[in-house]
């Protein structure tokens, strides 16, 4: 009768301990999940609010790239092209600075004034390491030269950015479609200039549009750094 209360007794501690060290697991395997679930939400929810911040920028600094290259004052020819080319980089930069005294000279003779406001923009994607994104822009742009009555349009833009530090900046940029005037009758025209050649001294292309600096046939705004 002993021998069996003592193995009663063994037993139940045997019991006791398994249930306890199953509690513990069960404790431990709890702690854990909330743990590494925890983590999982918080990185995902740093990472979502890394590619937000990231869109956000990009789209912010599109906009302003999509000003700074369509709009041009011919009573600051310099200040106007350095604000066109703070917003750029990679071949848009070069293409605009290829040949920057000539551009200069084209400018200051044309003494064309543009002026660029958005109407809407959305960043179309955003790839990489959250550093490169292509931005579709609205732009409404006014022209005005000497002479002539000022014309205003409507054209849509696409632009690769790149970032570079703290600011996205323009690597490409394309209009897509023709200008569409905003103005109650036919835009104006005047007398066709002389074919201008480009800032890298190749004649224009009817297709190729113009920086917001040079003067098309049809003063109708164009692709910047072209």
């Amino acid at each position: 009768m002993s021998q069996q209360h003592d193995s009663d007794s063994v037993d139940g501690s045997v019991r006791t301990g398994v249930t306890v060290a199953a509690v513990a697991l069960l404790v431990v395997a709890a702690v854990a999940a909330a743990w590494f679930g925890y983590a999982w939400i918080a990185g995902g929810l740093v990472r979502d609010n890394g590619r937000a911040d990231a869109r956000d920028t990009a789209l912010n600094d599109a906009r302003q790239a999509a000003v700074n290259l369509m709009t041009f004052d011919p009573d600051d020819v310099d200040g106007s092209l350095r604000t066109m080319l703070s917003s750029t980089t990679g071949s848009l930069r070069a293409e605009q600075t290829e040949d920057l005294d000539s551009l200069k000279a084209k400018v200051s003779e044309a003494q064309t004034r543009m002026r660029a406001e958005v109407e809407g923009a959305a960043i179309t994607s955003l790839a990489g390491e959250n550093d490169r994104a292509t931005a579709f822009v609205v732009l409404r742009i006014t022209r005005a030269w000497p002479g002539g009555q000022p014309a205003t349009f409507r054209q849509l833009w696409n632009l690769d950015m790149v970032k570079e530090g703290d600011t996205w900046k323009a690597e490409q940029a394309r209009n897509l479609g023709e200008p569409v005037s905003l103005d109650a009758g036919a835009p104006p025209t005047e007398p066709a200039p002389a074919e201008q050649p480009e800032p890298n001294g190749q004649p224009q292309s009817g297709d190729q549009p113009e920086s917001a600096g040079q003067q098309p046939a049809d003063q109708q705004p164009q692709e910047p750094g072209r």
